[in-house]
This record gives C-alpha cells, sequence and structure tokens, in this order.
C-alpha cells in the first residue's frame, strides 16, 4: 500500500480486547503478549503488552519464559511464533522511552519501558516449582508400582502441565505422549490429542502436528466427533500455512463445523479463524469458489465477526478492486501482529493484489497505467505499477500483453486473437506430424516391395531385431523381426 495511505488512516490496536479472546494463562496468550510487545506500534501498546504478560507469568510461575523476556540477556526475537517476520512496523530506538532506555540492551526490552527483573522472585519461585515437581514424580511413580493405567495417566497429565506452566514445553509435550498410551475411552483419546495437539503447536513442532490430527482423522470413534474433527482441522490448517500451502489450508479453514466458536481459544479464536479461512480463500480461490464456499456457505456467518474482511471479499466479487484493496490494507497492521499470520501477511497481500490486477485486465484490449493506478490506490507511481505488471507479464500470469512505455499504457490481445495464434502453432504442428507419415509410410512400402521381389539381403547368422514402424505421434520406435516379415511374405507368395 502507499505511504500516504497509510499515514491517513492511523493505526488503531485495542490490545485488551484482543487479548481477551484467548484462554486466560494459556501459552498462546503468553506468546502473542510476547510477540505483540516487541513490535508494537506504539510504546504504549508495548507497555501494556509487557504489563499484562509480567502479571501473568508471575500468576502461573513460568519462569522459563520470565528469565528469557524480563532478565538482562532476554534478546530472543523468535517468541516461539515461527520465525521472523518482515511486519510494516517494528519498535525501533526512537520509539523506546529515551529516560529509561538502556544502550547496551536492544530498544524493545523490557527494562527500556520501567520493568524491574526480580531475581528474588525467580529464586523463590523455582524453589517452589522444584518441590511441586518433586511431589509430581513421586505420585507418578507409585502410580506405576500400582500398576493402574487411570492413576498413570492422570499423573502424567498432571506433571505435563506443571511442566508446561513453568515454560518446558519439550518436556510436556514428551509426558503427554506417554500420557495417550494409558488413555482408555474415547472421550480420554480425544482429550489427549487436543492436549498434544495444543502443545505441539506452541512449541511449533508441526512435524508432530501432522502426525496426530491424521491418527486422529483415522480413529474409528473419533472420525464422528465434529468439534473434535474441527479442532484438528485448525491445527492442520495452521501447519499447512506454515509451510505455505494455502489453498489447502483455506479449504481446511472454511470446512470447521459451525458448533464450533471458542472451545480451541487456547490456540486461536473465533476471530481468527474468519480471518485464517477469509483471507487464504480470497488469495487462492478463483471467483466461482469464493461465491460458492464463503459468501454462500455456512462460513458467511463466522465474516460477520470481520466485518471489513466481509465486505474486503464482498466488493472483490463485485469485481470493486479499489474498496476490496483498501478494507484489507485497514487490516494489514493487525494481522502482522499475529504470530501465525504474520511471516505469511505480504506474500498473501500480493497474491491478492496480482489476482485483483490481471481480473481487471482480463476484459479490456488497452489499459491505461495512470487510470489503472487511480483505480487500485495501492501504488505509488506508475513505475511501481509498470514494474508489477511487468513480473505479471514474465511470470505468465497474463498472457500476450505489452506494455508500451512511452504513453505508459498495456496493450493486451484479444481472446480472438490468442485463439488465431494458438490455432497457428496447431496448424504448424499438424504438418510436422504428416510429413514425419508419410515419410515413415513411403520408407514402409519400399521394404514391403523389396521383400515381395526378393531384393533383401538375408544375413542367416544375425537375426538382431530392425526398427521398422514408427510411432510418429510419441516418438516411441516398435521392432519387428525382419525375419518373421520374410516368412510371412513367403507363405502369403506360395498360397
Amino acid at each position: 500500500m502507499s505511504n500516504r495511505s497509510s499515514e491517513a488512516v492511523p493505526f488503531l490496536f485495542d490490545l485488551e480486547s484482543y487479548i481477551s479472546r484467548y484462554e486466560l494463562h494459556s501459552e498462546t496468550r503468553l506468546q502473542r503478549l510476547a510477540w505483540i510487545a516487541k513490535r508494537a506500534p506504539t510504546a504504549d501498546v508495548a507497555t501494556l503488552a509487557y504489563t499484562f504478560l509480567e502479571r501473568e507469568l508471575k500468576e502461573i510461575g513460568n519462569i522459563i519464559q520470565y528469565r528469557a523476556i524480563f532478565g538482562h540477556d532476554g534478546d530472543d526475537d523468535d517468541d516461539g511464533s515461527g520465525g521472523d517476520c518482515d511486519c510494516d512496523f517494528i519498535m525501533t530506538d526512537a520509539d523506546a522511552p529515551s529516560p529509561r532506555r538502556d544502550s547496551s540492551l536492544p530498544a524493545h526490552h523490557p527494562i527500556n519501558y520501567g520493568f524491574k527483573f526480580s531475581s528474588t522472585y525467580l529464586a523463590e519461585t523455582e524453589f517452589t516449582i522444584n518441590d511441586k515437581l518433586a511431589t509430581l514424580e513421586a505420585n507418578l511413580n507409585t502410580a506405576k508400582a500400582n500398576l493402574n493405567k487411570q492413576a498413570i495417566r492422570i499423573a502424567y497429565t498432571n506433571l505435563a502441565e506443571q511442566l508446561k506452566k513453568m515454560g518446558n514445553l519439550s518436556d510436556a509435550l514428551e509426558r503427554l505422549i506417554r500420557a495417550r498410551d494409558f488413555a482408555t475411552q474415547t472421550r480420554q483419546i480425544a482429550d489427549m490429542c487436543s492436549d498434544i495437539v495444543t502443545c505441539a503447536l506452541d512449541s511449533r513442532n508441526y512435524t508432530l502436528v501432522t502426525d496426530n490430527v491424521s491418527k486422529a482423522e483415522h480413529t474409528p470413534d473419533l472420525s464422528t466427533q465434529a468439534v473434535f474433527l474441527s479442532k484438528m482441522r485448525i491445527a492442520s490448517g495452521l501447519s499447512l500455512i506454515h509451510e505455505g500451502s494455502y489453498r489447502i489450508a483455506a479449504n481446511k479453514f472454511l470446512l470447521i463445523d459451525k458448533d464450533l466458536t471458542n472451545q480451541f481459544n487456547a490456540v486461536i479464536s473465533a476471530e481468527d479463524i474468519a480471518v485464517y479461512g477469509g483471507l487464504l480463500g480470497l488469495a487462492t480461490l478463483s471467483r466461482t469458489e469464493i461465491t460458492q464456499q464463503i459468501e454462500s456457505s455456512v462460513f458467511r456467518e463466522r465474516l460477520e465477526l470481520v466485518p471489513p474482511l466481509r465486505d474486503a471479499i464482498r466488493h472483490f466479487v463485485l469485481a470493486e478492486y479499489g474498496e476490496c484493496l483498501k478494507l484489507l490494507h485497514s487490516m494489514k497492521n493487525e494481522w502482522n501482529l499475529d504470530i501465525y499470520l504474520a511471516r505469511h501477511v505480504n506474500e498473501l497481500w500480493n497474491m491478492i493484489r496480482n489476482k485483483c490486477i490481471i481480473q481487471y485486465l482480463s476484459p479490456y484490449a488497452s489499459v491505461s497505467l495512470q487510470n489503472m493506478m487511480e483505480v487500485f490506490g495501492c501504488f505509488d507511481s506508475l513505475e511501481e505499477v509498470e514494474c508489477v505488471v511487468a513480473n505479471l507479464i514474465k511470470n505468465k500470469k497474463i498472457v500476450g500483453a505489452k506494455i508500451d512505455s512511452v504513453d505508459k499504457k498495456l496493450l493486451c490481445s484479444g481472446v480472438g486473437s490468442l485463439e488465431r495464434k494458438q490455432r497457428r502453432l496447431i496448424m504448424r504442428k499438424v504438418g510436422r506430424v504428416s510429413g514425419t507419415l508419410l515419410s515413415d509410410l513411403e520408407g514402409t512400402m519400399i521394404r514391403l516391395s523389396c521383400l515381395e521381389n526378393g531384393l533383401l539381403v538375408k544375413d542367416q547368422h544375425d537375426r538382431r531385431r530392425a526398427r521398422s514402424w514408427k510411432d510418429y505421434d510419441e516418438g516411441a520406435v516398435h521392432e519387428i523381426e525382419s525375419s518373421d516379415d520374410d516368412m510371412f511374405l513367403d507363405d502369403e507368395m506360395q498360397a
């Protein structure tokens, strides 16, 4: 989007309303707060995010995250959110409050916003947690000694929950996988699958997510539970987004049952489902598919939670591309603060913009780049429009078009012109095939005449196969025994 548009529409982000969508003290809530704090558009938002984050970390005793974020060596930008992000805004040195700034730390560090790292709290909490872990380990050993499957499963689950609270996701995930082996009832298996998938998503172990989703979908007793299957589709969709398989991910989110609302808000909220499904569908599906699967389906009800995205999709269906891109840009900054979507926002934006350009140009034989820039409203200059269109022509997204750099026009070949060009190519190909056929037929007739008149020199010791017939379409060569030809013709002559 142009810089002028960005300045005209200031980004207002209601952090408290946004973070309230997610389960209290859940890992995704903590990760989202940490992600927002380090990439907040303003210092006020960053301060509020760190305030919420510090309070919740201390309430649940997450000493690992507390040390990593608020400690003096807390300079990790990953946040467990899937990698770095080319966001439109990242906190710069100028945004940090100068009176409290420590030049030895990055600009987004909590110390620069007045937060202090409490080593006393860390030591006391760590001592308490170690006692809890020792008690839980003792309970697990007792359950194993009694050979009680139910008690073993509960002991593993409690231990995993405590490890997850303190921020040790890898060990928690290992305990949950062990606990699943002791689940005997359908409800227990479903709960264990949900817990494992949730923890795997929090730790960004997408391979484990895919494996467990596949197992759950092929379990007979679980395949009939609509809400549970919807949770698995969400997990699979997030994994596919990470892999860049946007179209398949869109279909996953569009198939989520309407009964699932906030039952999975330990991972994503109901608004996130609408955003992921709508945005990915808009980027990858055709206009007909969008009308059938989004505009005229149950998913349309979900879009009511995100009115700007709903209106953007409606504008796209009506070929009002400028309004569509304007609404999408107004939400782009918020999507950059989403831990699953941030890395893919720019790519999805370019896919939607390119799709709009291609469909806008399709009915015209000549288009002014100046008019195109005014219609779309997302370009800074004619040179940018020309560069984008040139890339589409280079990548063969627009076929039969040329750019007039002098008059700043795009000249597009009509449908009739493209059909005539394709017809000429087909006729040339048919001519080449006909010539090859006639040449092969003439050679075959000469050989048959030689065989009939005894003009073929035979070698009694050499019975190698000789090439005689050719598949002129595919270029394949079929071989026939020459001696078999001779025997066949001799029999015919004697008869």
